[in-house]
C-alpha cells in the first residue's frame, strides 16, 4: 500500500492592522528624529488628554466636596498640590479643570475649523461681489476687539462649556478664514480645477473634491494656533467670572473668585493652575510650530523643532 505524502501549505495571512501599527510607529520614529522638539510636545499633549479623560482615576479626591476642616492645607502626600480655602484638594480640582479647559478649546477648535473653511472656500473660490460682501463682513467683525465680543455674547447667553466653546470658535473662524482663503485663490486657478469644471462637475463637488483637500493642510495649522488662543481665552473668561461658573473647575476659574484673598497665604492655589497652564499653552504652541514646518510645503525642508 502506497502512502501519499500529505504537504500542508501554510495560507498567506494578510494582516493589514499589523502593517498599518508598523508604518505608524515607523513614521512616529522618523517624526521623532527630524522634529524632537515637536515629538516631545505631542508626548506631553497626549498625556494631557489621557490625564482628561480619566480624571476620575487619575484624581483621588472629588473636585466640588469642601472639607472646611483641612482647607489651605500645604502640599503633602495626602494632597499633592494642597486645599484651597474651602478644603477641595487642589490637584483634582487642576486634574478635573483640564477636562473642561482642553474640552473647550478642542470644541472651540472644530467649531472655528469648519466655520473659518466654509466662509475661506465660499469667498475665495466664487470671488467677485461675493468675496467682497464676506470680506467686508470679516473687516467689520475683526474690527471689534474679540474680548468685547465674547464679553457681550456671555453676557446675553448663559455662559455654559458648550456656549463657551461655541462663541469662542465662531470668535476664532474669522481671523483663520483669511488663511485659507489666501491658498483657496492659488489653488482654483490650478488645471485639475478647470479639468473638473471642463467635465460639468458642480461648484459644490469641485470645492469639496479639488478645492477642500488641497488647503487642508493649512487648515490644520491655522487651528492649531486658534486652539491656543481659545483656551487662552477661555481662562481669561473664566478669571473674569464670565467663563466656567463655580464649583465647576476650569484653570483660568481657579485663579480667581474666592481664591484671590489667600493667594499669598497659600500660593499653591494659584501656582497649581497657572503652571499647568503656562505649560499646556507653550506645549501647544511647539507643536503647533511643528505642524507648520511639516504642512507647510515652503517650510517642509527646514530643520529645527
Amino acid at each position: 500500500m502506497i502512502e501519499r505524502e500529505q504537504v500542508f501549505i501554510e495560507p498567506a495571512v494578510a494582516l493589514p492592522g499589523l502593517t498599518g501599527l508598523l508604518g505608524l510607529v515607523n513614521g512616529a520614529r522618523r517624526f521623532s528624529r527630524r522634529r524632537p522638539v515637536g515629538a516631545f510636545c505631542a508626548v506631553v499633549i497626549v498625556a494631557l488628554l489621557f490625564i482628561a479623560a480619566a480624571a476620575p482615576l487619575v484624581a483621588r479626591q472629588d473636585p466640588l466636596i469642601t472639607h472646611t476642616v483641612i482647607k489651605l492645607q500645604p502640599p503633602s502626600t495626602a494632597h499633592w498640590f494642597g486645599t484651597d480655602d474651602l478644603g477641595r484638594d487642589v490637584f483634582s480640582r487642576v486634574v478635573y479643570g483640564a477636562r473642561v479647559s482642553l474640552g473647550i478649546g478642542f470644541g472651540g477648535m472644530l467649531v472655528s475649523l469648519a466655520l473659518g473653511i466654509i466662509i475661506a472656500v465660499v469667498s475665495g473660490y466664487f470671488g467677485g461681489v461675493t468675496d467682497i460682501v464676506i470680506q467686508r463682513m470679516v473687516d467689520a467683525v475683526q474690527a471689534i476687539p474679540g474680548l468685547i465680543v465674547v464679553l457681550t455674547a456671555v453676557t446675553i447667553i448663559k455662559p455654559s462649556p458648550t456656549s463657551l466653546f461655541v462663541i469662542l470658535g465662531i470668535q476664532a473662524a474669522f481671523g483663520g478664514s483669511r488663511l485659507i482663503r489666501s491658498q483657496v485663490f492659488a489653488v482654483k486657478n490650478m488645471p485639475f480645477v478647470d479639468a473638473s469644471r471642463s467635465m460639468g462637475a458642480s461648484h459644490v463637488r469641485i470645492m469639496w473634491r479639488a478645492i477642500l483637500p488641497n488647503v487642508m493642510s493649512l487648515a490644520i495649522i491655522s487651528g492649531s494656533f486658534n486652539l491656543i488662543g481659545i483656551i487662552l481665552a477661555e481662562a481669561t473668561l473664566s478669571f473674569l467670572g464670565q467663563g466656567v461658573q463655580p464649583p465647576n473647575p476650569s484653570w483660568g476659574q481657579m485663579l480667581s473668585g474666592s481664591a484671590r484673598p489667600f493667594m499669598v497665604r497659600a500660593p499653591w492655589m494659584g501656582l497649581a493652575p497657572g503652571i499647568v497652564l503656562t505649560i499646556t499653552l507653550m506645549v501647544f504652541s511647539l507643536f503647533g510650530d511643528t505642524l507648520r514646518d511639516e504642512l507647510d510645503p515652503r517650510l517642509r525642508g527646514s530643520k529645527g523643532a
